[in-house]
């Protein structure tokens, strides 16, 4: 039987907003425009960046990568991965963050953003 995964965002003005998943995909999250979960430019969301983390989806599982953001990304508040500090984005190998199993219920924390995720 396919699954289903369902990213939920609990922030304005995205509250609300569902994200759901049927077949296998990658998903990115931050502030640029090349992102697929996508949060506005600016003072209301500072703490998010530009390419936050990355969702690796393939239903009924789920993955989440930080990609050496400035303020990490949490699984259920337990940091998962951030860049160390005084290093520059584009100097980031994200290749050596690793992947984070996700489970329903699970809530993702990039910056100030939080992502409820569910697994059917």
């Amino acid at each position: 039987m396919p699954g289903r995964v369902k990213l939920t965002v609990q922030l304005d003005p995205l509250q609300g907003q569902e994200h759901v998943f049927e077949e296998p995909a990658i998903c990115t999250f931050g502030r640029a425009d090349a992102c697929d979960i996508r949060v506005p430019t600016g003072f209301l969301h500072p703490t998010v960046s530009r390419r936050h983390c990355v969702f690796d989806i393939d239903p009924p599982h789920a993955r989440v990568r930080d990609l050496g953001s400035f303020n990490g990304t949490r699984v259920n508040g337990k940091r998962i991965g951030q860049r160390p500090h005084g290093q520059l984005p584009e100097e980031v190998d994200t290749s050596l963050f690793s992947h984070h199993e996700l489970h329903d219920g699970d809530v993702v924390q990039a910056g100030s953003t939080f992502i409820h995720v569910e697994i059917t």
